[in-house]
């Protein structure tokens, strides 16, 4: 067989001699197809018998709809060197007695049917889809002791795991990993008559993110409080260094409770009338009593704990959380149930005013830009749902800061009533 040529954008594929390689590659550009071309040509001319590579996609499905077509084409002249199962997914080569290799046709969905197989090739499509938590858990280990090669390809969806691999290739202190961008513009594979029909149907931050890979373009689309981060907290410089701890005010906790998921901390005080936040904090897997330790070893002194309304039902080791948390010292308050949309608005409004610590708020305050409502697929617009996912804890721990105005607000009167001791209920 011989060697497949690709187009000159993909050519360092051939090239490049790292183990490691992120590809960031405009929407219609030929990645897939490529990387395709480079996985056969891998299968069928490596020295190495049994040779095996790993193909995810978002779902098995996709998986197939993306690889079926592109291996049609490729193995068109070569019908009888392999056989594809597609119940299985697998794609079979038979090249000798003995030496089977195969192409495995994987998903990103449950992840833990994925342990176990030790490819020689990882291929990750659409990487932006993968659940940042599979990567440690069940990549990296997928390859260890194969001195196997990994590559992940796709389009740009906000700073998630993917945006995290292609900092790595960018990063000198990281030589193993290559990071490369095909934008629309410098692709040969675009005519300038379809870039400006596809600019005129998409809008500003759709076509940045999907045809020149603008890994910020998504923060913003959908974003439940991107617009008041940039007009109020960046554009007022309200995340800075001097936003920090005063240790002559107590400090506020608001919580978002995770039982089974991860569970936020914001750490916040009062200066003259304005919320500073001071420190944020984030776990999974820990019981109660771990938080409750974790922010006793602070230098802190404690106002009030806030917690959502589920604070005084969920049992750790028969006792509530305010139980627990007052079994430590601490004072906690509940907020009572309120809609979501209620507190959207609320943490919309302490936007405007609160500020950031920037040395350890920089990162939540990230999380909190890239907190989005959920888009309609059929008409494109933006539901009042909210995504569910790594930023979501953040910004519910957030959004019960603002909810818990009542407690933290300094009122200008005292409302409590005054009995003369001369005071008489009959007169």
């Amino acid at each position: 067989m011989q060697k497949i040529t690709a187009r000159r954008e993909f050519s360092f594929l051939w090239l490049s001699k790292s183990k490691r390689k992120v590809i960031v590659a405009a929407r219609g550009c030929g990645k897939t197809y490529a990387v395709c071309q480079y996985i056969l040509e891998k299968l069928l001319k490596s020295e190495k018998s049994n040779f095996r590579v790993a193909f995810f996609s978002a779902t098995l499905e996709q998986a197939k709809k993306t690889v079926e077509p592109i291996m049609r084409e490729l193995l068109a002249d070569f019908p009888k060197i392999y056989k594809f199962n597609t119940n299985e997914g697998i794609y079979r080569f038979y090249l000798g007695e003995g030496d089977v290799r195969e192409l495995l046709l994987l998903s990103y969905e449950k992840e833990d049917r994925n342990r176990g197989i030790h490819p020689q090739m990882i291929v990750l499509d659409e990487c932006a889809s993968m659940p940042a938590s599979m990567f440690g858990n069940i990549i990296l280990p997928m390859l260890t002791g194969s001195d196997g090669e990994m590559i992940a390809i796709g389009t740009p969806q906000g700073h998630n795991k993917f945006h995290e691999l292609f900092q790595l290739g960018a990063n000198p202190d990281y030589p193993e990993w290559e990071s490369y961008m095909i934008k629309a513009s410098d692709c040969e594979v675009f005519s300038s008559e379809y870039l400006w029909q596809q600019r005129n149907n998409l809008t500003s931050a759709e076509y940045a993110q999907e045809y020149e890979c603008d890994f910020n373009a998504n923060v913003l689309l959908g974003s439940v409080y991107g617009e008041f981060i940039d007009r109020f907290v960046l554009a007022h410089k309200n995340i800075h260094d001097t936003y920090t701890w005063d240790p002559n005010k107590q400090v506020y906790i608001s919580w978002d409770l995770g039982w089974s998921d991860a569970t936020a901390l914001w750490f916040f005080q009062k200066h003259n009338g304005i919320i500073n936040f001071i420190d944020y904090y984030e776990n999974s897997g820990k019981d109660m009593t771990f938080y409750a330790d974790y922010i006793g070893k602070k230098p802190y002194s404690y106002k009030t704990m806030i917690l959502p309304h589920d604070g005084a039902h969920g049992n750790v080791r028969g006792a509530s959380v305010v139980e627990t948390l007052n079994s430590f010292g601490y004072r906690c308050e509940v907020l009572p149930r309120r809609s979501e949309q209620e507190g959207i608005e609320e943490a919309r409004k302490l936007l405007m005013t609160c500020r950031f610590d920037r040395s350890t708020c920089s990162e939540a305050l990230q999380k909190l830009k890239t907190f989005k409502f959920k888009i309609d697929r059929k008409t494109g617009l933006k539901t009042n749902e909210t995504v569910h996912d790594e930023s979501s804890h953040c910004a519910d721990a957030f959004r019960y800061a603002a909810m818990s105005r009542d407690i933290w607000i300094q009122p200008n009167f005292s409302n409590k009533i005054v009995i003369r001791a001369d005071y008489s209920v009959l007169n």
